[in-house]
């Protein structure tokens, strides 16, 4: 990941006693000396990208080539999501709040995040509120966008709803995590536990 840590081995020849290791142009985290043929490198922080990993021994600095490449990616966001309360009564009025929080586990900023979230139609949109930037806004679907969402933070989204119609409990599906600037790949998203709508007494 692009906050390093990442634990490489070194192989080739007349490794012996090297006192350094670089990913481009910075210094390994640590450096460890198996033997003459190999080396435990762990790699520093980074951006998004590729770079060559070079090892200095007194015989001077190894040359790059396609072999040398190290490549730091971003991780995807993670969005945690929950209902409070987790029962209402069908009496259209009560609400309940889906709370969503948007975090970014990495040490750069991403430019946008989007994903969409699917309602059950048994529960009735009443409007939102939170830290995060919520998008188009429609009767079964809505798409929350964040604009951007800073390094290492996390935003949170709050969607209110009521319910005229008894049973349950009903939830949420969430689609596939959308970011750029880094662009990353695959998701990890929790689906709540659902509302349950209560008949009146």
């Amino acid at each position: 990941g692009v906050a390093g840590g990442t634990s490489v081995i070194i192989t080739g020849s007349d490794l012996g006693g090297a006192p350094a290791g670089k990913f481009d142009a910075t210094n390994a985290t640590s450096f460890f000396n198996y033997d003459s043929t190999s080396i435990n490198a762990t790699s520093p922080a980074g951006s998004v990208g590729t770079v060559d990993v070079t090892v200095t021994t007194a015989g001077g600095t190894s040359a790059t080539s396609a072999a040398d490449k190290f490549s730091y990616v971003a991780f995807a966001p993670t969005i945690s999501a929950a209902f409070s309360p987790t029962a209402i009564p069908a009496n259209g009025s009560t609400q309940t709040i889906l709370t969503m929080t948007i975090s970014n586990p990495n040490p750069t900023a991403f430019s946008q995040v989007e994903f969409s979230v699917t309602l059950p139609s048994q529960l009735g949109f009443h409007g939102y509120g939170g830290t995060c930037s919520a998008g188009a806004v429609g009767s079964t679907t809505i798409t929350v966008r964040v604009m951007p969402l800073a390094a290492n933070a996390s935003c949170d989204v709050t969607f209110f709803f009521v319910a005229t119609t008894p049973g349950g409990p009903y939830s949420i599906t969430t689609s596939a995590i959308s970011s750029t600037s880094p662009t990353t790949t695959g998701s990890s998203a929790t689906t709540p536990t659902g509302v349950t709508v209560q008949p009146l007494a």
